[in-house]
């Protein structure tokens, strides 16, 4: 499985705990989150700034995963940023407009020529903790981004088709929320990653899955094969830390259910 390069839990901390990369809170606060605490950006131009760095400079090309947990607290009829690296030249994934309900996602990738622009077909249930991940390669035209959420790729629109190289967005950093005075993004974020290559289907729900306990013979608890009927041989397992049990499917059991779904099962 691809390695995690970068890791912020926001655990009343701006610090990454992979590489130690340390943001800068503007007109944020901590609040509970989808795992311990979280930022909240409720504010006008409340955001948290990552400065530029090797480890996120010009990061899709070759292709990387960028996962999060984001939970909207309203619509927009103005569309906001959810996180960028340089709107102008570089790349963002804005969110807002109310699509059947929910919140669709974009994703904007600046080329030397014209961007690439692409919105998802479906989005963000608002007032609920949503698990969103991104795959792309920008190192080509023909590549489009995968969009996950909870777990599940889920299809986009290409809106504009990019042509030219990747803009280079060294210069610039990646901003998660507002990125002017006018901008509320109005949301909790929590459990920012960024993985070294281009996640699977399998790793992308694996990954999700991760996060959610599980406690044989105890009422109450959610139990993730409710969620996904195909036998997906979940397994528990004990962490040292905290001695919960936290479900891990296999790849096997996990490749079983999606081409179960694929063959209308």
């Amino acid at each position: 499985m691809p390695s995690l390069d970068l890791h912020w839990k926001f655990n009343n901390t701006l610090v990454d705990e992979e590489q130690g990369l340390t943001g800068t809170g503007y007109l944020f606060s901590y609040a509970p989150g989808q795992v311990d605490r979280a930022i909240s950006l409720k504010e006008l131009f409340s955001r948290v700034v990552i400065t530029p760095d090797s480890y996120i400079n010009n990061m899709w090309n070759g292709g990387r995963t960028l996962m999060l947990w984001v939970k909207p607290t309203t619509g927009s009829e103005t569309r906001l940023s959810l996180i960028e690296k340089s709107f102008d030249n570089g790349w963002s994934m804005p969110f807002g407009y109310i699509v059947s309900s929910k919140l669709d996602l974009q994703f904007i990738q600046q080329f030397s020529i014209s961007a690439g622009a692409w919105d998802t077909d479906t989005g963000l249930t608002i007032g609920s903790w949503n698990h969103v991940t991104l795959t792309y390669d920008s190192s080509s035209t023909g590549n489009d981004p995968q969009f996950y959420i909870n777990g599940s790729p889920i299809t986009s629109t290409e809106l504009v088709t990019p042509s030219g190289s990747p803009d280079n967005d060294t210069a610039y950093s990646i901003v998660i929320g507002g990125t002017s005075g006018s901008q509320n993004p109005d949301c909790l974020v929590d459990e920012v990653k960024i993985f070294t290559s281009a996640l699977t289907d399998v790793e992308v729900q694996s990954e999700y899955l991760s996060y959610f306990t599980f406690n044989e013979g105890t009422r109450g608890t959610k139990d993730l094969r409710s969620d996904y009927p195909y036998e997906l041989g979940l397994t528990a397992r004990t962490t040292r830390q905290t001695g919960k049990r936290f479900l891990y499917p296999t790849e096997k059991s996990l490749l079983k259910g999606f081409q179960r779904r694929k063959n209308g099962i």
